[in-house]
């Protein structure tokens, strides 16, 4: 049984735990931002600006793990459907752009600081 809720698929009835794929993933650290950049204002604000960002954080991946990651984004992007931590501590559905990593090094079949990130996220209920 899944102890975590991270969850990803090529669409939104197609979405897994992590932890339930064919070869199971470990769940990762998380980050998440409700907004995609910052801009300062002439009276010394900051506006919070564009979509929410997430990323998903392992410090090592092992190769089957990262092989069946690798396949919700063969390219070096795709839209995707996460289900991840936000802020409060709450989990939430997004439909999202999935980056993949440049310069990945493994050493002997393990990927060490291995991060995936999430742009462009969009709730979905």
């Amino acid at each position: 049984m899944a102890r975590y809720s991270f969850e990803i698929g090529a669409t939104q009835g197609g979405m897994l735990n992590l932890e339930s794929l064919s070869t199971p993933v470990i769940p990762p650290d998380w980050s998440y931002s409700d907004y995609s950049a910052e801009v300062e204002l002439a009276n010394g604000k900051v506006r919070g600006m564009g979509y929410p960002t997430a990323s998903w954080i392992w410090g090592h991946l092992e190769k089957a793990e990262r092989t069946k990651l690798r396949t919700f984004c063969t390219g070096k992007s795709a839209e995707v459907y996460i289900k991840t931590l936000v802020n409060d501590l709450s989990y939430k559905t997004f439909r999202a752009v999935m980056i993949w990593p440049a310069g990945e090094e493994p050493t002997v079949e393990i990927y060490p600081d291995f991060t995936l990130e999430f742009r462009h996220l969009i709730e979905v209920v």
